[in-house]
């Protein structure tokens, strides 16, 4: 049972407290026994990484979960003086969340503690946090700026009490802190088989006193003096889901909301001098009753809530990868927003005939409800125009739609003529249809890559993954886990940073990853295994040519050799209009000599009877590096450093230097030959074969003329014409043959 007192607060807290039994946390567990026989195991030598492999997912890194809102801790309620506002907060593992009471609106997630977090209190300042034997002061709903050990069982309560704070251990000792100081201030110890203290309350109006509850069901009420303040109503939780109303006065029950929430209430709070009424439980759910009836009947105000149970399927929902749909085995059909939980809606549960529960008007819809959806596809063209989603149930043949703009089940219920019975392996696409990611039953997640047909990632999770689904834009992988109740994204690291999309060995051992929490920035430590090159991350240097056999090009961008043949014209249409004008000559000033007497500079003499006036010709002449490099290799056979010299120069220089081959511009025939064997081996090797083409084309535009009155050279021309010939034969075999092969893929009726 939960209880919440209606009367007013004479602390500094105006927020009450609760009585919170201690075996109350034993809900969800109970209702899927599935959970343990898939959760994995791991040996310590599997924990351990290897130093000869990854460590973790080189793919993908965990980000954030979506989908949670409660779990079966009590909530707490807190009234910030400052800005007049009440806030709740709720425990979600091991961080909890803090919302707006008058919104509903989330505010902070704090930060994660070591373990999940067993308990909470709250004052107008800090939120206490109880998690093992120990338990932390988090200030801002963030940030922990206290922590106080001194237990030895776990600690399941806690109580402000102004400067201190009050806890209790499984073994009953209660400890009194003072809160600034983190020193004990009082210890109690009390005899479990007596007094086994199950929960501990501030009465409200009673200052300076606690009221202690015990499993043997006695009260101890510690410096007893009473006042009274406002409305005597309590209300009360059962582990039904119900809350039940009593006049304290009269000692009656006075109203009830039934089916509040679908598994035990964890914890109930009125609001100070407000008719609302705080519950949470561990559905995953967060609600707000207000009390404005007539009779004092309570309504639902505002909520949130994910779902109650473990999910059976996952979506992105769009193209935008901003809205992810889930299916659970609690029923029902919810839509997540990446972006903020405003956007979050739900669909609802499937009801088998709509029709007739709104004919007879049925509180209770569990008869009627559809069985938990499989499997679910969606699309979102035309969504406005009919439904938009289509849904398996368990146990059904029939497959249900559902309107995802009117948020609720369809009007129609499809039933295929045949169905095979092999419910399929989670796998999803990446956007690009380059990886396959699969999830298995051994807790593990798979990434093959498709084109290579081999497994580039791997890691395992310490829960079972049940459903996987690619972000539409490829920034995030969102996965959903045996007995979880969230949606967890994890971000694709070869967005931003270099990965290694190597295959992985066949005794690749991958290592466990936790799951990422619901905070989306967390502090995490980079260690120096990382910092530290890896092999895997060696960047890889493809040869200059993988076959001999195959056609390698040049890495020389097309301006280098494209246009060589075109150079005449390019010079033609670069040639100014008009010639250049010259410049009106500048004024004449006769040099001076700097002095106080202006006086004339007279003119340099040149008294130098060595220096000519005659131009030496022979520099003119003088032979270039190609040219010298060619000579060369004649007499080595040798081109690479005559052909890297050729690949430095642009297209006027490289026209430059071919026209110089001629014996009229200081070259020879025999350096013409050898510039015709540097082609020839080109052809051989296979390599820089659209150079070899343009310089080929270039040489023979230029020196045409000559080239059949020398035998020598006529030699050579010959030898090249058979080589060019044959690679080109063999280059048109195989384009024929590809473009066959293309043509009969596009029109044969496969």
């Amino acid at each position: 049972m939960r209880l919440a007192g209606g009367a007013g607060s004479a602390f500094e807290s105006p927020a009450p407290a609760k009585i919170v039994p201690r075996d109350a946390r034993k809900g969800l567990g109970a209702r899927f026994p599935l959970g343990p026989k898939w959760r994995r195991t791991t040996t310590p030598e599997e924990m351990e990484p290897s130093s000869e492999s990854r460590t973790s997912s080189a793919l993908f890194a965990g980000f954030r979960a979506l989908g949670l809102f409660s779990n079966d801790i009590p909530h707490v309620v807190r009234y910030s003086a400052l800005k007049r506002r009440f806030y709740v907060t709720t425990c979600v593992g091991k961080s909890f969340h803090t919302y707006d009471v008058q919104k509903l609106r989330l505010v902070a997630v704090s930060n994660s503690v070591p373990q999940d977090i067993c308990c909470m209190a709250a004052d107008g300042r800090l939120v206490f946090a109880a998690y093992g034997n120990v338990f932390s002061a988090f200030a801002r709903n963030k940030e922990i700026v206290r922590t106080f050990k001194g237990h030895k069982a776990e600690i399941h309560l806690l109580q402000p009490f102004g400067d201190h704070v009050i806890s209790v251990d499984a073994d009953s000792i209660l400890i009194i802190w003072h809160i600034y100081s983190e020193e004990e201030y009082l210890q109690l110890t009390f005899e479990k088989s007596v007094f086994k203290i199950s929960a501990i309350l501030h009465p409200s109006t009673y200052l300076n006193k606690i009221l202690l509850g015990s499993e043997q069901g006695s009260l101890q009420l510690w410096n007893i003096k009473s006042k009274t303040d406002g409305h005597p109503i309590m209300a009360a939780g059962s582990p039904c889901g119900h809350i039940g109303l009593w006049d304290l006065e009269d000692k009656k029950l006075i109203n009830q909301i039934r089916n509040a929430h679908s598994t035990a209430i964890a914890g109930l709070t009125f609001l100070h001098r407000e008719p609302l009424l705080v519950t949470n439980g561990a559905d995953n759910a967060l609600r707000i009753w207000i009390f404005d009836g007539p009779t004092g009947e309570g309504r639902l105000l505002r909520f949130r809530m994910g779902h109650s149970a473990p999910l059976t399927s996952i979506r992105y929902y769009g193209q935008n990868g901003q809205q992810i749909l889930s299916a659970s085995q609690d029923g029902t059909l919810q839509s997540f927003s990446t972006i903020h939980e405003k956007f979050n809606k739900s669909l609802g549960h499937g009801l088998i005939n709509k029709k007739r529960v709104k004919r007879k008007g049925l509180q209770n819809t569990m008869s009627v409800r559809l069985p938990p959806i499989t499997k679910f596809a969606a699309e979102e063209a035309r969504e406005s125009d009919w439904d938009g989603i289509i849904a398996c149930h368990q146990g059904k043949l029939s497959c249900s739609t559902w309107n995802y703009q009117r948020s609720t089940i369809g009007a129609y219920f499809l039933k295929p003529k045949e169905l095979k019975k092999d419910d399929i392996t989670a796998t999803a696409f990446s956007p690009d249809g380059r990886w396959l990611i699969s999830a298995a039953m051994d807790c593990s997640i798979r990434t093959w890559d498709l084109p290579s047909g081999c497994l580039i990632d791997c890691f395992l999770l310490d829960s079972a993954p049940l459903n996987v689904t690619m972000s539409p834009t490829g920034d995030f992988l969102a996965t959903s886990h045996v007995d979880h109740l969230g949606i967890y994204l994890w971000s694709n690291i070869s967005l931003y940073s270099i990965v290694s999309l190597r295959p992985l060995p066949t005794d690749y051992v991958p290592s466990v990853v936790m799951l990422p929490g619901t905070c989306q920035t967390q502090d995490v430590e980079v260690s120096e295994e990382i910092i530290e090159p890896s092999d895997e991350m060696i960047e890889y240097n493809s040869p200059e040519q993988l076959n001999e056999q195959l056609v390698t090009l040049s890495l020389l961008p097309e301006s280098r050799w494209k246009n060589l043949l075109n150079l005449d014209v390019i010079k033609k249409k670069n040639k100014p209009k008009e010639p250049p004008k010259i410049p009106k000559s500048a004024p004449f000033f006769i040099p001076t000599i700097p002095g106080l007497v202006p006086r004339y500079a007279a003119p340099e003499q040149n008294n130098d009877p060595q220096q000519s006036k005659v131009v030496n010709l022979g520099i003119l002449a003088q032979k270039s590096d190609f040219c010298l490099k060619l000579e060369e290799g004649l007499i080595n056979n040798k081109y690479d450093a005559a052909l890297n010299l050729l690949k430095e120069l642009g297209p006027s220089g490289i026209e430059t230097e071919l026209r110089s081959l001629s014996p009229d511009c200081g070259g020879s025939i025999e350096v013409m030959q050898s510039f015709l064997k540097m082609i020839g081996m080109m052809l051989d090797r296979k390599r820089d074969f659209e150079l070899a083409q343009a310089y080929l084309a270039l040489f023979l535009k230029l020196h045409l003329k000559m080239l059949p009155s020398e035998p020598i050279l006529l030699e050579e021309m010959t030898k090249l014409s058979s080589q060019v010939e044959e690679n080109w034969i063999h280059l048109q075999s195989l384009f024929n043959q590809s473009m066959c092969v293309l043509n009969y893929i596009k029109s044969a009726l496969l």
